[in-house]
């Protein structure tokens, strides 16, 4: 059963800021007055009354990847892009996951790649011993894009065995943070994430994440 997300003094330009946007991802096929929207794999269909100014979403099948509350918070976030030209200013349009790493694997930890799907990215550690604790990176939107920040870090525990870290922060209503070892000897080692919610600084002007990973011996 589908859900209704419904925004009124949706203005005209913004209205066509927020098709254009979603145009330009590839995610609308419609115009401004209706059509339909695909996010994260999940169709919606919309319509603008120009008149009214009301602007009615309707998620086919709502679920926890894409819900009512995650749209309005990236609809809402487009409608301030649009309005504001200080884009450091804008509300949880600028994203940032910080991360910690503890490392109590009895070997050095050492950055191994990224694969960066939204965002950017800034390895602050490539090497971390053992028995230590760092701020090992940060990812965070691109300057004005209002899409947030996505992607893999991975750091290896010898040459077959990594720690692959999954960040995506797209806002305090979309977001997602895990951790896991792979490789030949993962059995030998335990890997957990802490504090991976999301929250906001400076009175809503930023979204951030700031997990600790935890690498253990089993």
């Amino acid at each position: 059963m589908s859900e209704k997300a419904i925004f009124d003094g949706v203005t005209p330009n913004q209205m066509s800021f927020v098709t254009e946007h979603f145009k330009s991802h590839g995610l609308v096929k419609g115009d401004t007055t209706s059509g339909v929207a695909t996010v994260h794999g999940v169709p919606m269909d919309y319509s603008y009354d120009n008149a009214s100014q009301l602007l009615t979403v309707a998620i086919r099948e709502p679920s926890e990847r894409m819900s009512v509350a995650k749209i309005q918070d990236l609809v809402g976030r487009l409608r301030q892009a649009h309005d504001k030209t200080a884009y450091d200013e804008l509300g949880p349009g600028y994203n940032h996951v910080d991360v910690t790493m503890e490392n109590n694997s009895g070997k050095t930890l050492i950055f191994a790649g990224a694969d960066v799907e939204d965002g950017v990215i800034d390895i602050k550690v490539q090497d971390l011993p053992t028995g230590q604790t760092e701020y090992i990176f940060q990812a965070k939107s691109s300057t004005a894009s209002v899409i947030g920040c996505r992607g893999d870090v991975t750091y290896q525990i010898d040459p077959q065995t990594m720690v692959t870290m999954s960040y995506h922060l797209h806002g305090k209503a979309i977001h997602s943070f895990t951790v896991a070892v792979n490789g030949q000897n993962a059995k030998m080692y335990r890997v957990s994430a802490r504090d991976t919610e999301a929250g906001y600084d400076c009175a809503g002007a930023y979204t951030y994440m700031r997990p600790t990973v935890v690498v253990n011996k089993a």
